[in-house]
């Protein structure tokens, strides 16, 4: 496995762990809402990895 490989693999696996941790139910809505932030943050990043983000339209 390459570093490119490894990156992306560990980014989806900490993914995987904060989808887990959000849809618990013994956080408060705040506490989820910042897990969420996280997750739209690392979901970007996957995505520019991949190659995945539409060019800006303009």
């Amino acid at each position: 496995m390459d570093d490119f490989d490894w990156s992306v693999s560990m980014k989806i696996s900490y993914l995987d762990q904060l989808i887990k941790l959000a849809t618990c139910d013994c956080l408060n809505a705040y506490e989820k809402a910042a897990i969420f932030e996280r997750v739209e943050v690392l979901c970007n990043s996957i995505e520019k990895e991949l190659g995945l983000q539409e060019a800006p339209q303009g």
